[in-house]
């Protein structure tokens, strides 16, 4: 099982963002039938160290992009992004996280859909 199934039955079952979103979390790409609000996630690295060939936690970052019609609902579906995993650890599917730290967070406006969203900046140091 992928990393990635775990971190969604994860985010899929936290109640803020469930209240927020159901379960509209999606990776990737936003569905062409979607109804908003909702989040998408994207694996932008994985970065491994390694002492003699010795392999440590992979620390992959995930960009969440939390989608909305307005502002302040992608504002509100941010936030409970960040309260899902700001200095989370536990399990997440099959993983054991370690640690989740919220890196970034950036408001950007798309005029041709006229949809907000705010982007949310993970590293989780989980276990394989």
């Amino acid at each position: 099982m992928p990393f990635e199934e775990g971190l969604f039955a994860y985010l899929d079952g936290y109640p803020g963002l469930t209240l927020e979103v159901g379960s509209r979390i999606y990776p990737i790409l936003i569905p062409q039938e979607a109804t908003f609000p909702l989040v998408t996630y994207t694996r932008i690295s994985t970065p491994r160290l390694y002492e003699f060939e010795r392999s440590f936690l992979p620390h992959p970052r995930f960009q969440f992009d939390c989608w909305a019609e307005s502002y302040n609902r992608a504002k509100d579906v941010a936030a409970q992004v960040r309260a899902a995993l700001d200095l989370y650890g536990g399990a997440m599917g099959a993983y054991t996280v370690r640690v989740s730290l919220v890196d970034d967070e950036r408001d950007v406006y798309e005029p041709e859909t006229k949809l907000w969203h705010v982007i949310v900046d993970a590293i989780i140091w989980y276990e394989e």
